[in-house]
């Protein structure tokens, strides 16, 4: 049987913790709203939906330092470069407790005035201000946890960033359960169900901290004030694409809440809560599915491995396709199999419910190609199409098709928008590579590849010991130096002899014509490398990182 490469031992491996990282408060507030909405009333599932641009900020941050650090920290392993590595992981940290500091005082003191701005209608803001105390506290600690789980998914830990995930998940449900139908605490209830969910994981995360094994380390005081800021922003750049998205959304969301409010009322804010929450659960997959490709993608597109790039990419959008169309088929057939979570297939609107259901969920399956086009971007840090993609998809394409359709569909123009919006957006996507092939001529395709690279790379996916002479013979086919391309198979040599029958490894060869790069992947025991310089070949050319859970060590070897 056929070992599984590396790149999709990883996707599988990281699949599942970046889903739940990707839920963090968004699912909370699903589970708040199914219970709310089942034990309290239709106008309390209007007060979530209040709060939605407030939550979505939230989100934000957790993009800007925790993705964005993450992508700089794993290209720096990439290049081999533990210092920059570890930098940009201390910096992403102290922003993010920085951040959460000043979240506590602006939540503490103006309170009254961000309930102000989000204008609830007036039979709402009873259920607003009880639901708001224990949310604006919330905010701080689910901020933390999201941005340290980023890393923690990534530093060979993916299990116990699900672990932390899931328990703040199990508590919040439980006790939803426990203050709203046996406490009658109201929607206030809710919120304190979320806050101590969230509270008890953040706890438990800080045994990262004294964790040995992980490789992010903090550099205390060797960081100068100028290169802290420097960082920082880079970080922030870095991140922004993927954090627009959710900016872009605030107000949006803001903008369409007031007018639904305007055109239907507390009708059409239940309306936009299930549609949203249609889209939160499909997003969570989908979203999921590409972060966790484009969580790999830095690795491997810094080292210019472009078929395990094109073969992450194609299970992605796959997986994330055939989740889309399944979720929009059960949406138009069924669509009460969905609002009656909320009991609002109960309700005297529930036609009006199903309507907007239906054409809301169109926008499902474009998203896909429209969400990978913005991960992937970034990923290669092209962040200034990747940030004009996001503006387009979730601010400039929907308000321009809510308003340009209005005149003919009426308020049915906001539940159509998102749909033209993932539209446009793939339009744009296909037109820049178009742009990028006439300035760039070096690059081509969708995945911007380094074109004159292709035919230079081979990959080897080594079964056993013996799969070494393919790459040895093609090393000497290079007019590669002999003693080097003996130290190359000795150190294959060495990694199998030393691990287990099923460890996995890949060997990418690139002839960059004054020399050749031999990049060696492989699972299993890390603490092989001092072995190999000392037993094998100590080498001023042998580099060694352990990026994402496996090893990689670089080989550079001169030709004969």
């Amino acid at each position: 049987m056929e070992k599984d490469i590396i790149a999709n031992i990883k996707f599988k491996e990281l699949l599942l913790p970046t889903l739940l990282i990707a839920m963090a408060l968004n699912i909370s507030a699903v589970f708040d709203s199914f219970f709310v909405s089942s034990l309290i009333g239709e106008s309390a599932l209007a007060a979530i939906q209040v709060f939605e641009p407030v939550v979505l900020f939230i989100t934000i941050l957790e993009w800007l330092f925790g993705l964005g650090g993450q992508i700089l920290s794993l290209n720096c392993k990439g290049e081999f470069d533990e210092y920059g590595s570890n930098k940009y992981f201390t910096i992403a940290i102290e922003s993010t407790v920085i951040i959460c500091i000043i979240m506590v005082i602006v939540c503490s003191l103006f309170a009254d005035s961000l309930i102000n701005i989000l204008h609830p209608p007036a039979g709402v803001l009873p259920y607003v201000q009880q639901y708001a105390p224990f949310l604006f506290l919330c905010f701080p600690i689910s901020t933390g946890l999201g941005v340290l789980s980023q890393y923690i998914r990534v530093d060979g830990q993916p299990n116990f960033a699900s672990y932390l995930i899931i328990i703040a998940n199990v508590i919040n449900i439980i006790l939803d359960y426990v203050f709203l139908a046996h406490f009658h605490m109201g929607i206030g209830g809710a919120a304190l169900a979320t806050l101590i969910g969230y509270s008890v994981a953040l706890i438990i995360s800080l045994k990262y901290h004294f964790d040995p094994k992980r490789t992010y380390k903090y550099l205390r005081l060797k960081i100068s004030i100028k290169e802290w800021f420097g960082s920082a922003y880079k970080i922030c750049k870095t991140g922004f694409p993927n954090a627009s998205t959710g900016l872009f959304e605030v107000f949006l969301v803001y903008i369409i809440n007031r007018i639904l409010t305007v055109y239907l009322g507390e009708i059409g804010l239940v309306s936009y809560t299930a549609c949203m929450d249609s889209l939160l659960i499909v997003s969570i997959l989908i979203v999921g599915l590409i972060e966790t490709f484009s969580s790999i993608i830095p690795v491997y597109y810094s080292q210019h491995d472009y078929k395990n790039v094109k073969y992450l990419f194609k299970k992605a959008v796959m997986i994330a396709l055939i989740v889309a169309v399944a979720f929009t088929a059960i949406l138009w057939i069924v669509p009460d199999l969905f609002l009656m979570l909320y009991k609002l297939n109960l309700s005297p609107n529930v036609e009006t419910f199903r309507f907007t259901l239906r054409i809301f969920s169109l926008c499902f399956i474009p998203s896909v190609f429209a969400t990978v086009f913005i991960f992937y971007y970034e990923a290669i840090e092209r962040s200034a199409i990747a940030t004009a993609l996001s503006a387009i998809a979730m601010f400039v394409g929907p308000l321009s098709a809510i308003f340009g359709l209005m005149p003919f569909m009426g308020i049915n123009s906001v539940f159509i928008s998102f749909a033209v919006a993932n539209v446009m957006t793939i339009i744009v996507a296909i037109l820049y590579v178009k742009v990028v092939e006439r300035r760039e001529p070096q690059y081509g395709g969708f995945l911007i590849f380094r074109k004159d690279l292709i035919p230079l790379t081979q990959n080897f996916n080594l079964q056993n010991r013996n799969d070494k002479n393919e790459v040895t013979n093609h090393l000497m086919s290079l007019d590669s130096n002999e003693e080097e391309c003996k130290n190359v198979e000795s150190i294959l040599n060495f990694i199998f002899d030393n691990n287990d029958e099923d460890v996995a490894v890949e060997v990418l060869v690139i002839d960059y014509k004054d020399n050749i790069t031999v990049n060696i992947k492989y699972t299993g025991n890390e603490g092989l490398f001092e072995e190999i310089k000392k037993e094998v070949c100590d080498d001023d050319n042998l580099k060694f990182t352990n990026v994402l859970g496996f090893n990689n060590i670089k080989y550079e070897i001169k030709k004969s």
